[in-house]
């Protein structure tokens, strides 16, 4: 991701309540960058979904059929694109 493209991110994220810029006691030329309780609230249903998610899978394919979807996963989500 170019510098360009994490500002612009950043500032999207700070226009919608994700994210606050403070500035940096210990350097003036930088912003610390934090998280808002939005954001938190945010994580934590994303969380709260994948647990889910899984817990409806594990229950549709079993606990090895489980674990056998995640390492399916994991070797898909390496695989080159293009």
């Amino acid at each position: 991701m170019t510098p360009q493209a994490m500002s612009e991110l950043v500032e999207h994220l700070v226009s919608h309540g994700y994210l606050e810029c403070m500035p940096d006691a210990s350097d003036r030329r930088t912003k610390l960058i934090v998280l808002t309780d939005l954001r938190y609230e945010a994580l934590q249903d994303a969380f709260d979904t994948i647990i889910g998610i899984e817990a409806d899978l594990e229950v549709l394919l079993g606990r090895d059929g489980l674990v056998q979807f995640r390492r399916v996963l994991s070797q898909v989500a390496v695989l080159p694109t293009g």
